[in-house]
C-alpha cells in the first residue's frame, strides 16, 4: 500500500513539474529610429540567470531585476547593428522557462532561477 502511494505521489509531482513551464509574451514593440524600409527579420534566444524566484516568473528579491531588460536591449541592438539599420519594429519578446530550467530551479530550492527570452522583429533603416 505504501509503495502505491509513493508511486502515485511521484507521478503527480512529475506531472506538476513538467506542466509548470511558464511563458510571458509582448508583441508589437518598437526600438530605435523607426524610419525607412525593412532590412530583414531576426530572432534571437537569450538565456538569463536570475536568483531567488521561479524560472521565467516572479522573483522574491529584485537583485537581478534588470538582467532580462539589458539582455533584450543588447540583443536587439546587436541585430540592428548587424543589418546596418537604425531601429527595429514589430518586436516580440517572449519570456519562458524550459523544462530543464524549471528542474534546476526546483533542485536549487528557488535560489537559481534561469529563464530563456526569445526576441524577434524586423530591422528598419
Amino acid at each position: 500500500m505504501k509503495k502505491q502511494v509513493l508511486v502515485v505521489a511521484l507521478i503527480v509531482a512529475l506531472v506538476a513539474l513538467f506542466a509548470s513551464c511558464t511563458t510571458f509574451s509582448m508583441d508589437g514593440l518598437a526600438y530605435g529610429d523607426l524610419k525607412g524600409t525593412a532590412l530583414g527579420d531576426f530572432s534571437v534566444e537569450v538565456v538569463c540567470t536570475e536568483w531567488l524566484g521561479t524560472s521565467g516568473g516572479a522573483n522574491i528579491a529584485n537583485i537581478t531585476q534588470g538582467a532580462g531588460k539589458e539582455a533584450v536591449a543588447a540583443a536587439v541592438q546587436a541585430e540592428i547593428d548587424a543589418l546596418g539599420g537604425t531601429g527595429a519594429i514589430n518586436v516580440t519578446v517572449e519570456q519562458k522557462a524550459t523544462t530543464m530550467q524549471v528542474i534546476l530551479n526546483r533542485v536549487s530550492g528557488g535560489i537559481y532561477a534561469p529563464e530563456t527570452i526569445v526576441v524577434s522583429g524586423t530591422v528598419v533603416k
